[in-house]
């Protein structure tokens, strides 16, 4: 397989770009010649087969494409050095973010089928910016790593880029600073790459902001997406359990809001599971029935012996509940780490780039945004 152009060391690239970011790239684009280009050219090369008119029958379908492109974001190795639990929740809360920065970097034309069926599912309003989008894509294929980079950036985002509660990384992730360390690498080597294909520091700087807004329409397109798909609960119900966020809590079959003690569990069970694990030592629980009492969301209050029991049946982990002095502890590291990173010095080619795109321009309104992308 030979590489792109884009990885030929020119004497610029030799003044930014270490062997290390040399080896980052050869990774990235493999990884991603591996996985998303090989599924495009193969499973993926029809998508989609017919044109839908149901929302939940098109995401069924792309579920495959989820998949793939969760194989290339784990194929980063320090994606793969973060804890498992982590791992899920980046994946989770980015999903859609991976899904529109990729799509068009795997149908950079977008087929009839899925303009058809984005217009029976979406409507006009949101087709057409669908449409524009790629069109704003066109302009950075021609060095496709870019993207394939910073879509590795936005899945190491301490932002939570879905319409649901919670929004702090501290609180959703185990080791947030693991993260955002692995970021900072990318962020680095986005910007060392844009330097050494950049015949001066301005230009890049400029492309850096033409990036950045295509990144801020993109993101608030996929806001308003994932909005409208999250209203549509009965249709949720009828997708893959992968494209259910969490699926189905394994003890009583609702819907799941995360991996709660080591399983996927709704808030409920979860509560449940924290309140009654810890009186095992001291309580006995017994069932007035024979012992396998059927648990769903409807009976779940019915009987706490076989509820706590399904519930250790389905992997729930008594050692993973914290007492009040390690979730207080907990409360405190969170604190620290959050100062700890208000404190860090931020290195002096992001300094420069901050400074710089604060005396620029920022447009974001949505409906001026589309010809702004386009300057020059």
């Amino acid at each position: 397989m030979r590489p792109p152009s884009l990885l030929r060391m020119t004497t610029n690239s030799a003044q930014w770009l270490s062997s290390t970011h040399q080896v980052l790239l050869e990774n990235i684009f493999n990884a991603y010649e591996n996985t998303c280009t090989v599924a495009r050219n193969t499973t993926l090369r029809n998508f989609p087969a017919v044109q839908h008119t149901s929302m939940h029958e098109f995401v069924n379908e792309m579920s495959s494409e989820f998949h793939v492109s969760i194989e290339y974001i784990k194929l980063v190795p320090q994606f793969n050095n973060l804890i498992l639990d982590d791992r899920i929740r980046l994946i989770r809360n980015h999903i859609g973010t991976i899904i529109h920065i990729n799509k068009p970097l795997m149908h950079p034309i977008a087929p009839i089928n899925l303009v058809v069926t984005w217009n029976n599912i979406l409507g006009f309003d949101i087709t057409k910016r669908l449409l524009a989008r790629h069109q704003i894509i066109e302009q950075y294929l021609f060095d496709s790593i870019i993207l394939k980079v910073i879509l590795i950036i936005l899945v190491f985002s301490s932002s939570n880029n879905r319409n649901i509660d919670h929004t702090d990384m501290d609180l959703i992730c185990d080791d947030s600073l693991s993260i955002l360390a692995a970021q900072n690498i990318y962020v680095e080597l986005l910007w060392k790459y844009l330097l050494s294909r950049s015949s001066n520091e301005r230009n890049a700087v400029k492309f850096f902001h033409k990036l950045m807004m295509y990144i801020l329409f993109a993101q608030n397109l996929h806001l308003e997406i994932d909005d409208y798909v999250d209203s549509l609960r009965h249709k949720i119900e009828q997708m893959n359990p992968m494209m259910q966020n969490y699926g189905q809590c394994l003890v009583c079959d609702d819907v799941a809001i995360g991996i709660n003690f080591g399983a996927p569990t709704c808030m409920p069970c979860k509560a449940f599971f924290r309140r009654n694990a810890v009186k095992l030592a001291t309580q006995e629980f017994i069932c007035e029935g024979d012992g396998d009492c059927i648990i769903t969301d409807k009976y779940r209050r019915s009987c706490n012996c076989c509820r706590l029991a399904k519930c250790f049946r389905v992997g729930m982990k008594k050692s993973s509940i914290l007492s009040d002095e390690k979730r207080e502890a907990r409360k405190a590291l969170v604190a620290i780490n959050r100062l700890k990173r208000s404190r860090m010095p931020k290195p002096e080619w992001l300094i420069w780039v901050y400074e710089y795109s604060f005396r620029m321009e920022l447009v974001f309104s949505t409906s001026t945004l589309e010809s702004k992308l386009y300057f020059t």
